[in-house]
């Protein structure tokens, strides 16, 4: 049984579209959830063979467990697919944090998820992996090519640097820590996987989930030499750390700093109306080709060819070397590579666009192609002419 549930259904189309797909292959369980009534109405109406809930996602892992729950005590060992077209962007989440707890709820109950929107998402692969997942990123080229996140769960993800774990972010750190101690088993650590985690002085639980206090007590019962532990200070359950390390009498000192977590790691919190200003500083939000070609417009000193010859070599290997650190000069350096009328040269814009297309802008795909096709040509051609 694959269990489907749609967060920010809408009217149920995406969820059909879905179904459609895994329902050839497997039973499925159809499952939409939005927090508009409308919305829920119409998808009732609409797709009558599958259940819609009223509901906010940001406490999504409850219901799901529920689901899961019922599915198990009619026999079935369900796989759960998650999908979010366009819930986890600026558009209807408020930042980047949030989106963020909602992926690390995801990771609790479901085995994979699907991630997209009109706009981008709001977090990056790397939060993705922190969190506990495989991401994979794709491109949707019936909508303007934007990406899509394909998300596997990988629990067992951890950072550890010496005596430093780090498990900041993570959607389920006992969880992680579990692994480490069946893995160590397995490979016959001697004396015992224990040795490995008792060398653990410090451990980094930034803006990580943490659902009880009983979680937090197993997480630290593996970690006896624990001396320091590394918080945002915006985490729910930073009460309960402080009850348990005083009623336990663990001497164990909690460093709070937001800064580092809001700041430094991409997960500066934003609104809608900041996003123009603040997101493209911080990494957040992938600028457009149209916002590099804005900055390419509104420099022209900096980013467009000269016309005269002997300034063209001089020009390309200043902007080659802007490029390192801007990408409106990657950019530029695409365009003019792939000008036959200006310094042709495909493989060098191949080279940026491809750059580019890793950090995520959209809409180049079709260049990437028409690039490939030159490149092919461009050999043909040579292979051709007489030695």
């Amino acid at each position: 049984l694959v269990i489907i549930i749609d967060v920010a259904t809408g009217t149920g189309k995406a969820l059909n579209s879905v179904q459609k797909k895994i329902g050839k292959y497997f039973p499925t369980w159809s499952i939409g959830i939005d927090l508009n009534k409308t919305n829920v109405a119409i998808a009732k109406r609409n797709f009558p063979q599958y259940d819609f809930f009223n509901m906010d996602a940001e406490n999504i892992q409850p219901f799901a467990e529920k689901i899961i729950s019922v599915a198990r005590s009619y026999g079935h060992d369900p796989f759960v697919l998650v999908v979010a077209s366009g819930f986890l962007t600026h558009l209807v989440t408020p930042n980047t944090v949030v989106a963020a707890n909602i992926l690390q709820q995801f990771s609790r109950f479901a085995n994979a998820a699907i991630v997209s929107g009109v706009t981008n998402v709001l977090f990056t692969k790397r939060i993705a992996k922190k969190i506990g997942w495989l991401p994979q990123l794709r491109f949707n080229l019936h909508v303007s090519n934007k990406p899509i996140y394909v998300l596997r769960k990988n629990s067992s993800y951890f950072q550890l640097a010496s005596t430093h774990l780090d498990l900041s972010l993570h959607g389920h750190p006992q969880q992680s820590v579990r692994c480490m101690l069946l893995t160590n088993q397995l490979r016959n650590i001697a004396p015992s996987s224990a040795v490995c985690l008792q060398t653990i002085t410090s451990l980094d639980l930034g803006l990580a989930h943490i659902r009880s206090k009983q979680e937090m007590i197993n997480l630290l019962s593996y970690l006896p030499k624990l001396m320091t532990i590394c918080v945002s200070g915006k985490e729910d359950w930073l009460p309960l750390l402080k009850d348990y390390l005083k009623e336990e009498k663990r001497h164990i000192i909690v460093n709070i700093d937001p800064d580092h977590y809001l700041n430094k790691q991409e997960l500066k919190t934003f609104s809608t109306q900041k996003q123009q200003r603040i997101l493209q500083q911080v990494g957040l939000y992938r600028p457009t080709l149209t916002s590099l070609q804005e900055k390419m417009d509104k420099h022209p000193a900096i980013y467009s060819l000269p016309s005269a010859q002997d300034q063209k070599s001089l020009f390309i290997s200043k902007l080659e070397t802007l490029a390192k650190e801007d990408d409106a000069a990657k950019y530029a350096l695409v365009k003019i590579f792939s000008d036959k009328n200006a310094v042709y040269d495909p493989k060098k814009a191949m080279h940026y666009l491809k750059i580019l297309m890793h950090k995520g802008y959209p809409g180049l795909i079709n260049q990437l192609r028409e690039m490939i096709d030159s490149i092919v040509e461009l050999n043909s051609h040579q292979n051709l002419r007489p030695n």
